[in-house]
């Protein structure tokens, strides 16, 4: 799920500091144990891409912080390194990042994405590797969801553009939507495995219409899978990546212990309501509570559904997914987050998905988990309860 949000860390105000765009590629910087003293927990404070807050501390930990596709970034190391091994591994992850942002980005029109995107018709067009699997992924997600995740959303998002900052934003008309609508469709995409090809798919009358393809809802989880391969090459056994609304772990922290994540409350911000462990794993959130726009007497979230074409609208408030695969996990919750508490507890817990749910009752925020999740989650007592 993409959450390009501002994250505040205790020794570093460098990430207070807002993106001056989305492309931005910031130097990374080295904070060592000499620098920053924290204490031994990772707190991911909500979701939203311009309010949420990520405090890590840990004691005697190597930092490498940066930004990427407008995001901070952050790798906690668990392990000793010498001068030699960090600026190799920081040049390594500051090279994958700057190549996902060059592949995947919307901002930037030299980006294989958007090249794809002007260049996408009937014929097929070869794609790099990285850009094939996630597309991949994508499409898969969005069919074993019926439609629930949508690489093709993107004229209906832009339509919606409840991400604006404009006072006077209003939501798009009935003609605006149908318009759109007729260019989305993740059955539009054809792709070409052996060849690794992309092409667009004719389907009734929509063959000769313009599909346009927006990768950012699973990408995030794409580049914390790559970073944590970085680091594994590296030999790295201790680490802790987070970037935008995901986390990957490998090995333990400094206390021997899992990693540990803190997910808030939605209904009380900023106050703690669930810890995740991890220690072979990634962690993805997605939320909808902190983000979106009133028109009239009428509120619309941010988080489009792809199905309906339309901000999602059920008593789900956030949704987090644990899998070993961050890019897997990232498109789950964003899909979970779609479907709602009802459709989508009952998905993840036929496909076994560990995922837990924030949902809005009559008495505060209602947990609840599938199986597979439990050993990944545990709620905090509140209010005694």
């Amino acid at each position: 799920m993409r959450m390009s949000f501002r994250v505040t860390f205790e020794v570093s105000p460098y990430f207070d500091r807002p993106a001056e765009s989305n492309i931005e590629f910031m130097q990374s910087q080295r904070l060592t144990s000499t620098v920053a003293i924290i204490l031994a927990t990772v707190f991911l404070f909500g979701c939203n891409p311009s309010t949420s807050n990520v405090s890590v501390s840990s004691p005697s930990k190597t930092l490498i912080v940066g930004r990427a596709m407008g995001m901070a970034y952050q790798l906690t190391i668990g392990d000793p390194v010498d001068a030699e091994q960090f600026d190799r591994l920081q040049a390594a992850i500051e090279s994958e990042l700057s190549n996902i942002n060059a592949t995947f980005s919307l901002y930037d029109e030299a980006s294989e994405l958007s090249r794809l995107n002007h260049a996408l018709s009937n014929e097929p067009t070869t794609v790099s590797e990285p850009l094939f699997a996630v597309l991949e992924r994508a499409i898969e997600v969005g069919e074993q969801t019926g439609g629930a995740f949508d690489p093709t959303i993107k004229p209906i998002i832009d339509a919606w553009n409840v991400a604006s900052l404009r006072a006077d934003w209003s939501p798009p008309s009935q003609t605006q939507l149908t318009d759109c609508s007729e260019q989305v469709g993740w059955q539009r995409v054809e792709l070409g495995r052996e060849e690794k090809t992309v092409s667009m798919r004719a389907l009734d009358d929509h063959a000769e219409l313009p599909l346009e393809l927006d990768l950012n809802a699973i990408v995030e989880g794409w580049a914390i899978d790559r970073v944590l391969a970085i680091a594994m090459e590296h030999e790295l056994k201790n680490a802790l990546f987070a970037i935008g609304g995901e986390f990957g772990a490998i090995g333990e922290s400094a206390n021997g212990k899992a990693w540990k994540i803190s997910i808030e409350n939605p209904s009380n911000l900023g106050q703690p309501l669930v810890d995740c462990k991890l220690e072979r794993g990634c962690l993805s959130v997605s939320g909808e509570y902190r983000q979106s726009k009133k028109y009239g007497a009428q509120t619309y979230s941010h988080i489009i559904d792809p199905r309906t074409h339309r901000p999602i609208n059920h008593r789900l408030r956030s949704v987090a997914v644990v899998d070993e695969r961050a890019m897997v996990a990232d498109g789950w919750a964003t899909a979970l987050m779609v479907m709602g508490d009802v459709a989508g507890l009952e998905f993840a817990s036929r496909v076994k998905i560990a995922a837990l749910f924030q949902i809005e009752s009559d008495r505060g925020i209602e947990i609840k988990m599938t199986e597979q999740a439990k050993k990944f989650f545990e709620v905090r007592a509140v209010d005694g309860r």
